[in-house]
């Protein structure tokens, strides 16, 4: 919370002065080339080179490119697209301190390249990344990589093996301030050799499900990261990070506090291959900052956005509703439902176990019956969600086949909060411990948007019969997000985007992730800040399994394993599985076109995979008739060709 005020102040500075972020001379020149290779050399176990005549002789290479297209061959290039973000992000980072803003997927995660990529209609099969063949080595856990020569970074660098050091060199790097990263990179990789500027191998420490996938790491441009040193996080705020995507920031489409356009990179290197030369067809994307949902969908409406589809799953009243005007009822906007087969996000209320009154498990499980989802599901969402029945749905045989969510239940409630002490309700109705007067009262903190505080109001009303208080705490995303990660919440209502193929326990779930080796001054134990774990959980038998998980070999380990995991989550009673959607929704001016089966399996949201395109001759065909006055059939599609079946949950017990 004490870096906000500086952040403030940098951006209303950069607004005075009228400067770019990339005009920023703050930094004198460096150069990391001689620090990295003394890096390199200092671990000569892990960084190795050898001649290319070492490589062995007898590797399966394999390419991908059995597979069916991605998009459509409809698709136009060119045009722009106007969407929207409900807050600026911190900082154009993909690493350190607060890279992870709920603007990384548009600008980095969606669009950057490993050596591989997954297919996305096809769940495991490997396609082209970076690299046009790859090989998996007899010992299963060494995996040979040749880059693509044509490959290359936004910044028009070719990329090598010089790139993939410099990533290990980034990563395992104190500079980033991003413990996941050091630890990820310290620990699940043994080691990377260069055979010459595009052969090279990545080893695993032991071998793993799919070898394959669990040695991709992304590129890093070693000439655009040869500044990389001890002021990264100021040095790099802002600067966009080169991928090999298709699309780019340039410095003067950051617009601070106000907008950040994409620019699809002018003779993407991949433009003309298979799986991609139907995708990334917009020529630029602007987002515009606008906070409230609301405002946002109205503004849609008003034909200043493109599409809409952010928030449509936690907004049935405007798809039921709001759209039943003149635009669509004349056919000029369109919408589409599509079944999607894709990890569903972990949204549900996090309570943090370092808070004393919320380190009692008890304590935790009473809260548990106290909230009332369904009724949220059922009211305010218009029954159309999916409860949410572990931290990771979506996940096919990888998700717990049978392990329900707790049910709302005055009678369990009263016993579980019976057990920690709380056995009298005071005047207002809120269960004390009438030895220590203490008050069953908690802040819920949730984001500034009218449906999250529709939805806490719910549970608030909800909770109250239990005897439960909520106080509900409302902040700017930004400011909610920073909070969360400081751990400095009660009981907060969040999510992380889960990506395929399989589910992680240990950012979310592992001591590591929760406290610092180190203990505070008077003994107590240090709660780590700025990492995944948010509910502070710590359980040394929970620990014992996840580090199991992380080196599972196989895939019927990884199922059995997670299956455990999911069940001590369960019992820790930590987390409280809220809603799911088990499709997206879009609605968009009939300009903005999408491939005749819509959208690929495994998407997340439909902009996610960037199949879409814009026909330029029909948006002035539209602009044309809403003058005059001419009509289009209504489109109100719906795609379930991925449709999967939930298991039901159980009602609760009493509403």
């Amino acid at each position: 919370m004490k870096s906000l005020p500086v952040l403030f102040l940098l951006i209303l500075a950069l607004l005075q002065s009228g400067c770019s972020p990339a005009s920023d001379d703050r930094f004198p020149p460096y150069d990391n080339a001689a620090e990295a290779a003394a890096f390199y050399g200092s671990k000569p176990e892990f960084f190795r080179t050898f001649p290319l005549t070492d490589l062995p002789a007898d590797l399966k290479w394999e390419n991908g490119m059995d597979l069916p297209e991605i998009g459509s061959e409809a698709a136009i290039k060119g045009g722009s697209i106007r969407w929207f973000m409900a807050s600026f992000p911190p900082c154009l980072r993909p690493y350190g301190p607060d890279a992870n803003s709920s603007f990384r997927s548009e600008h980095h995660d969606d669009i950057y390249l490993t050596q591989t990529n997954l297919h996305p209609n096809f769940p495991g099969q490997h396609i082209p990344g970076v690299c046009d063949r790859w090989a998996l080595g007899p010992d299963r856990k060494t995996v040979y990589f040749h880059i693509d020569p044509s490959a290359r970074f936004t910044t028009g660098n070719p990329i090598t093996t010089a790139d993939f050091f410099m990533t290990f060199y980034i990563q395992l790097s104190p500079y980033t301030q991003d413990p996941y990263g050091q630890n990820y990179f310290s620990t699940k990789f043994a080691g990377i050799d260069k055979y010459d500027d595009l052969t090279f191998a990545v080893r695993l420490p032991e071998p793993r499900p799919d070898s394959v996938y669990f040695s991709q790491i992304p590129p890093m441009d070693h000439l655009f990261y040869k500044e990389f040193g001890p002021d990264y996080i100021q040095r790099y705020q802002w600067r966009k990070d080169p991928s090999a995507g298709a699309y780019t920031i340039l410095p003067e489409n950051v617009k601070i506090g106000r907008s950040i356009t994409l620019t699809r990179v002018r003779d993407w290197w991949a433009k003309d291959r298979k799986y991609y030369k139907n995708r990334f067809n917009v020529d630029s994307i602007q987002f515009e900052v606008i906070q409230n949902p609301e405002k946002a969908f109205e503004a849609f409406l008003a034909g200043r956005l493109d599409f809409y589809h952010t928030y449509l799953d936690r907004q049935p009243w405007n798809w039921n509703e709001k759209l039943d005007g003149e635009a669509y009822q004349n056919g000029w906007i369109e919408r589409a439902q599509f079944y999607n087969d894709y990890p569903r996000p972990s949204q549900g209320l996090y309570l943090n176990c370092s808070k004393p009154l919320l380190s009692d498990v008890r304590v935790r499980r009473g809260l548990q019956h106290s909230m009332n989802m369904q009724r949220v599901i059922d009211v305010e969402l218009k029954g159309e969600m999916d409860r949410m029945r572990t931290n990771n749905d979506g996940f096919g045989r990888f998700t717990h086949p049978t392990l329900q969510p707790p049910v709302f239940s005055r009678e369990l409630a009263t016993a579980a909060f019976a057990g920690a002490g709380f056995t009298e309700r005071g005047p207002d109705g809120i269960l004390k411990n009438p030895a220590t007067g203490q008050r069953l009262s908690f802040e819920l903190g949730i984001r500034s948007r009218p449906q999250e505080q529709r939805y806490a109001l719910r549970l608030k009303e909800e909770a109250l019969k239990c005897g439960v208080e909520l106080r509900i705490e409302s902040l700017d995303p930004s400011a909610q997000f920073k909070k969360v990660l400081q751990k400095q919440h009660e009981i907060a209502l969040a999510g992380w985007v889960h990506i395929p193929p399989y589910p992680k326990y240990w950012e979310g779930f592992h001591t590591d992730n929760a406290y610092e080796k180190e203990k505070n001054p008077d003994g107590s134990r240090k709660v780590k800040t700025n990492t995944n774990n948010i509910s502070e959980t710590s359980n040394p038998e929970l620990d014992v399994l996840i580090d199991q998980h992380e080196k599972a070999q196989t895939l019927d380990d990884l199922e059995k394993l997670g299956h455990r995991i999911e069940e001590m989550i369960a019992a820790e009673a930590s987390f409280v599985p809220a809603w799911a959607t088990p499709w997206h929704r879009t609605v968009y001016w009939r300009w903005v076109r999408w491939p005749a089966d819509f959208n690929v399996r495994a998407s997340e949201n439909p902009a996610q995979a960037h199949v879409h395109w814009v026909n330029e001759d029909m948006r002035r065909e539209t602009r044309e008739a809403m003058t005059t006055g001419k009509t289009f059939p209504v489109q109100d599609l719906n795609f379930d060709q991925y449709r999967a079946k939930t298991p039901a949950s159980p009602a609760n017990t009493e509403n």
